[in-house]
Parts: C-alpha cells; sequence; structure tokens
C-alpha cells in the first residue's frame, strides 16, 4: 500500500484544486459587497463580517453604511449632493445676512452724516449769537453815552431840569466815536459828483446822532443802500449811508449821541463804510450839500480818531 503525506488530526487534506484569483470588485450602493469564505480557511475559524473591510484584488470592500455614501467613479470618489450642496433655506439665511450687514453699514453712514451737519449748525448758530452780542454791546455803549449826556448835572438848581433837557438837545456831539480812516472825500470823482465824506469803519460800528432832531427818513435807498437822514432843531439834515442796520424810524425823535444805526457794506460800496453827507439848509438835493469836514470842524464835533488805522479789507468808498 503506498505511503501517504500525514495532514494531521483535525484538519481535511487541502483539495488539489487552484484558488481562484479574486477579480476586481467595483462597490456601487446600495449593495454591500459580500464576505466570501474560501475552501481550506478551517473549520473552527469563525466568518468574516462585512464591516470589516478587505482587500478584493486592486478593489476596497467597505462597510455598508460608508459603501452607502462614497461612489467611486471612472474620475474618483465625490460625496453625494446631500453631503455637500447646500441647501436652499441655508443659501436664502446667508443672503438676508448679507443684506442686514450693507443695511446696517448704510445707517451708520447715515448717522454720521447727519452728526455732522448737526455740530456745523450748531458752530454756525453760535457765530451768529456771538456777532449779535458783540453788536448789541456797541449799541448799549452808545445808548449809555447819549443817556449821560442828555440827563441834567447834580449841580443844577431845582426847576432847571426842562431848561437843562432843551440845551442838552440843542447839544452837537460827533457821529462816530471809533477808529475809523478817512477816504473819499467831498467833490468830483470817477467823472461825477461825490457829495459826503467817507468814514471807513468796521461793520457793525454805532453810528450816532449828532444833535436833537427828527427821523425824516429811515430805509432803502438805492446806491446808498441802507440810509437815515435827521432834521437837526436848527434845520441842517445829515445823511448816513451804507448802514448795515437801522435802529430808527420815520418821525422819531432823537437826542444827541443816540444810535439810529450800525455801519455796513450796503448800496454801491466797495467795501464798509459810512458815507457823511451834510445839507445844512435844509435842502434834501445833491446840489445843497457842503463838504462836511469844515462844517464839522466849526461845529466842534469832528471825530477825534482820525488817521487810526482800519481793520484790513476797511478801506471804502462809494
Amino acid at each position: 500500500m503506498p505511503k501517504q503525506k500525514y495532514a494531521g488530526r483535525h484538519r481535511p487534506a487541502p483539495s488539489s484544486a487552484a484558488v481562484p484569483t479574486p477579480a476586481l470588485q467595483t462597490i456601487s450602493p446600495p449593495t454591500p459587497a459580500a464576505a466570501t469564505l474560501t475552501p481550506g480557511s478551517g473549520r473552527h475559524r469563525a466568518a468574516a463580517t462585512a464591516s470589516v473591510p478587505r482587500l478584493a484584488g486592486t478593489g476596497l470592500l467597505l462597510p455598508t453604511a460608508a459603501a452607502a455614501t462614497l461612489v467611486l467613479t471612472a474620475t474618483g470618489a465625490h460625496l453625494g449632493s446631500s453631503a455637500v450642496d447646500l441647501a436652499p433655506s441655508t443659501v436664502a439665511a446667508q443672503a438676508q445676512s448679507t443684506a442686514t450687514q450693507a443695511d446696517q453699514r448704510e445707517t451708520q453712514e447715515i448717522k454720521i452724516n447727519a452728526l455732522a451737519a448737526q455740530a456745523r449748525g450748531t458752530q454756525l448758530r453760535a457765530d451768529r449769537d456771538t456777532a449779535r452780542a458783540r453788536v448789541t454791546a456797541a449799541a448799549a455803549t452808545a445808548a449809555t453815552a447819549g443817556a449821560a449826556a442828555k440827563a441834567p448835572t447834580v449841580t443844577d438848581p431845582p426847576g432847571a431840569a426842562a431848561s437843562t433837557s432843551t440845551v442838552s438837545n440843542h447839544t452837537w456831539v460827533p457821529f462816530l466815536d471809533a477808529p475809523y480812516t478817512l477816504t473819499s472825500g467831498f467833490g468830483m470823482r470817477w467823472g461825477t459828483m461825490h457829495p459826503g465824506q467817507d468814514f471807513a469803519v468796521p461793520v457793525g460800528t454805532p453810528v450816532l446822532s449828532m444833535s436833537g432832531g427828527t427821523v425824516i427818513f429811515a430805509g432803502w435807498s438805492g446806491g446808498y443802500g441802507n440810509k437815515v437822514e435827521i432834521q437837526y432843531w436848527d434845520g441842517t439834515i445829515s445823511w448816513m449811508a451804507h448802514n448795515g442796520v437801522l435802529k430808527v424810524t420815520r418821525g422819531e425823535a432823537v437826542s444827541p449821541g443816540e444810535v439810529v444805526a450800525l455801519s455796513g457794506n450796503t448800496g454801491h460800496s466797495t467795501g464798509p463804510h459810512s458815507h457823511l453827507e451834510i445839507h445844512p439848509t435844509g435842502n434834501e438835493a445833491t446840489a445843497g450839500a457842503v463838504p462836511p469836514i469844515p462844517w464839522l470842524t466849526a461845529k466842534g464835533i469832528m471825530p477825534a480818531t482820525a488817521g487810526i488805522a482800519a481793520p484790513a479789507g476797511t478801506g471804502a468808498t462809494d
């Protein structure tokens, strides 16, 4: 009897048939790849489970859950649309968030611009209030000086107040009490008659009544701008022109030194100044005017601050 090779007490002899080589397997969901046991693996070895990956040729067997989401294609692997595509609700939420941020930026810019405009308006109002305060203070000072000139002295005897008031009302005073510069004088100028004297002063300088009298005109007068005409107790008429503000009205009685206007640059004027004309005969026509400086000197009321330089930009004519 021929001898056989011992194969062991408990292991059957291996089959002479060759184990076939596994072919390349392609995983395609949803059917998971089945695990296959090869002959001769032993009757005491547990069967392999589908959840453990193993090599099958050049392919890879994956667990069922992974095989359901991973797809192998000719160009490679990609995730299913449920894993990478954004849902419509997510896209809408992102668009809404972007729009909200843009609205917030625009609202912030509007607030910043509004605050800047408010600050500019506040500064303009403050500047205007300061200018008004200066004008009011100058007018108050001139009014105080006029009231002091009209008041009777304490040395007057009893009953003399009425006569003192009459005398004071006939007193002559300068029409300016501030620094000035003489500019255009009385006479021919540029081929026409200039019937007055120009005193260059800053805008807002008080213009005073030279004695007691009545306002016969107060308003706009063409090239003269804002003009005040006063007829004094002796019949003389003065014209004060190019004012910025008028402080009296027609028919109003005025006293020596009373503020009748604030100087300006209105009408035909090349800069802030006060134009003074004197009509001693009461004739309001230009032909009745006389040179103001000799007349003021004769009355003793030529402003005493002549020759003091006026601020820059106040050299003016009309």
